[in-house]
């Protein structure tokens, strides 16, 4: 499968991500902790430039009951002339990084799957059985630049031969633009979720983070993943009450320097456990506050169990 033509500028030299955990998947609550490459630039406190955004992806990941996640990124240039964007830190999972400047032709949108912005392109016999790459950009628009990111979610029948070997196809940008073992058909994502757009910077230490549209009860599960940009290790406070505003619960957590940590199926035990049996069947809604010492980014990820579909809960 051919590339996107999008002009990649320079290739540094990248260091490889730590491993721990993985993506949304049917799990007891406990946080899964993500150290991923320390890139040279941090970024600026929100908002320091309206043109950095955070761009949370799926690169290519297996999750409970057979779900399978990618992404999708679409540029777009709303003017007259050529337009550039630099990828500058990716904060996450089993990844190799380095940053990289790439360009959208005038009055075009450029379509490319979230392994494209990697640059280093860490990828051959490195997928192992069960993978679960996955984290966020952070990225400099150009102006009259727009980014979107649709996260595909989709079913994976089965490992079919060895991923051992390098002789890799590659999905389309549409189904993630990864590299994997043959045949298509069964290595891409063939779905559709939701869209991340308009996603902003981190939010500065102190500053209240909310999450709605987290869901309680046992048909669901809610993952809330907590991205920290900087070197310190951030103390988050995350507190949780159902819809009616009654039985709230707060606990912390440490997130590590340059870090994802992930909180799974977060209604399943304690300390939230409570707030499902409060809700009952008589609803399912709660949302979440959160608070940290660092910068920070958050997400919610509500899924269905019974067929792996995703709905996320972006931060306000």
């Amino acid at each position: 499968m051919k590339r996107s033509s999008l002009a990649l500028k320079g290739q540094p030299p990248y260091v490889d991500g730590m491993v721990k955990s993985g993506f949304p998947t049917r799990q007891t609550f406990r946080a899964s902790v993500v150290v991923g490459a320390i890139a040279a630039f941090l970024g600026a406190a929100r908002p320091a430039s309206a043109a950095q955004v955070v761009v949370p992806v799926a690169i290519w990941t297996l999750g409970s009951g057979g779900a399978s996640w990618s992404t999708e990124i679409r540029v777009t240039n709303r003017s007259n002339q050529v337009q550039t964007f630099r990828v500058l830190d990716f904060i996450g999972y089993r990844i190799s990084f380095a940053p990289g400047t790439f360009e959208v032709p005038a009055n075009q949108t450029v379509s490319l799957g979230a392994y494209d912005l990697l640059s280093a392109k860490p990828f051959c016999a490195g997928l192992g059985v069960s993978p679960a790459y996955y984290g966020a950009f952070v990225v400099d628009l150009g102006p009259s630049l727009e980014i979107r990111a649709g996260i595909l979610a989709g079913t994976f029948p089965g490992i079919v031969g060895g991923l051992d070997t390098c002789d890799f196809e590659t999905c389309p940008s549409w189904q993630g633009g990864y590299p994997h073992p043959p045949p298509n058909s069964v290595y891409c994502v063939d779905g559709a979720g939701p869209l991340f757009e308009n996603t902003g910077d981190f939010f500065p230490p102190g500053t209240p983070i909310y999450l709605s549209w987290l869901h309680t009860q046992p048909s669901h599960r809610t993952n809330i993943s907590l991205y920290n940009p900087d070197l310190a290790t951030a103390t988050v406070s995350v507190s949780i009450e159902a819809g009616d505003g009654s039985a709230p619960v707060s606990t912390e957590v440490a997130v590590p320097g340059h870090s994802v940590v992930q909180l799974n199926d977060v209604f399943s035990t304690e300390p939230f456990i409570s707030i499902r049996v409060h809700n009952g069947e008589a609803s399912a809604a709660a949302d979440a506050t959160l608070s940290s010492s660092t910068r920070l980014y958050a997400i919610g990820w509500i899924i269905a169990s019974q067929n792996n579909t995703v709905a996320v809960s972006q931060p306000r």
